[in-house]
C-alpha cells in the first residue's frame, strides 16, 4: 500500500505538468470551435426589423343618404427599420432587400410607379403578381455599421381599386422578408392587416 504522501503525489498534479498539458490543449479547442454554416456563402452580419408596422388604409367617403358615409379600404401603409445587430466581426452591411408579400388575392395595385416610398436609401424597385399574391420589393443602400439601423423606410401601397367597400376586404397577412449579401438569413416576419 502507498503511503498518504505518496498518494497526494499522484492526485496532485506539478505546475509544470499542468501547463504543459494546457499548451498543448488551448490549440485542439481553437481549431474544434464550429463555424456558422453560414460564414462560406454569406456574410456575417445579422440584421432584424426594429419598429415594423403594416396598417390598412381607410378613406371616409361621404353618401348622398343614410348611413352617410362609408370606410373605403385604400391600401396599405408601414414603417421599418433594418438593424445590424453587433458582432465582433464588425462587418458592415452596404445594401438590402425587403419584401413584403400581400397574399391573393390582394386589392393592391401591381403598379410600381404608383407606390410611395420615403427614408434616405430606400427606393419601391420592383413589383410581382403570381397567382399566390404579389411581392413589393424595397430596396435600400449604404453604409449600415454594426449596432447601426437603417433610415426609417415608411411606404404607402394604394389600392387596386378605391372604391371597395374596407368591410368586404378580408384580413391580409402581409408577410416580410429582408436579404443582404452582407448577413445571414433574416426569419420571415408576418403582419395581419
Amino acid at each position: 500500500m502507498a503511503s498518504e504522501p505518496e498518494q497526494c503525489q499522484r492526485r496532485n498534479p506539478s505546475r509544470r505538468s499542468a501547463l504543459k498539458a494546457a499548451a498543448w490543449t488551448v490549440p485542439a479547442i481553437a481549431l474544434a470551435a464550429p463555424v456558422p454554416a453560414y460564414a462560406a456563402s454569406r456574410g456575417e452580419a445579422q440584421i432584424v426589423y426594429n419598429n415594423t408596422t403594416v396598417q390598412r388604409v381607410i378613406d371616409v367617403v361621404s353618401l348622398p343618404q343614410p348611413p352617410w358615409t362609408q370606410d373605403i379600404f385604400s391600401g396599405a401603409r408601414g414603417k421599418t427599420q433594418i438593424q445590424n445587430v453587433w458582432q465582433a466581426s464588425q462587418t458592415q452591411v452596404l445594401a438590402l432587400e425587403l419584401k413584403l408579400t400581400f397574399p391573393a388575392p390582394a386589392p393592391m395595385t401591381a403598379d410600381i410607379g404608383q407606390v410611395s416610398v420615403s427614408g434616405a436609401g430606400w427606393t419601391a424597385s420592383a413589383v410581382s403578381a403570381t397567382a399566390a399574391g404579389t411581392t413589393y420589393t424595397f430596396t435600400w443602400v449604404g453604409v449600415l455599421v454594426s449596432s447601426g439601423s437603417t433610415p426609417t423606410l415608411q411606404f404607402r401601397i394604394p389600392a387596386r381599386d378605391s372604391s371597395t367597400p374596407n368591410a368586404t376586404v378580408a384580413p391580409i397577412a402581409v408577410g416580410w422578408w429582408a436579404a443582404s449579401p452582407q448577413a445571414a438569413d433574416t426569419p420571415t416576419a408576418t403582419v395581419i392587416i
